[in-house]
């Protein structure tokens, strides 16, 4: 992938391995419920965190259902 990268392809990675993301993005879509964009954005931190906070939101709203 690095040397496809230092070629200029455009490559898209569709992941929930936030290393992978963090390691190799130099931009990231975050997509929410319905399929609507949270983040679009270069700073690939801020996206990761962001979409890791959705999956706590989420996995709590789900947790609570069975408390």
């Amino acid at each position: 992938m690095e040397a496809l990268r230092e070629r200029g392809v455009t490559i898209l990675m569709v992941t929930h391995a936030t290393a992978s993301i963090l390691e190799y993005a130099d931009r990231c879509i975050v997509p929410g419920q319905m399929g609507r964009v949270v983040h679009d954005t270069t700073d690939v931190l801020a996206a990761v965190l962001a979409y890791e906070k959705g999956m706590l939101k989420q996995a709590a709203k789900e947790w609570k259902r069975f408390v």
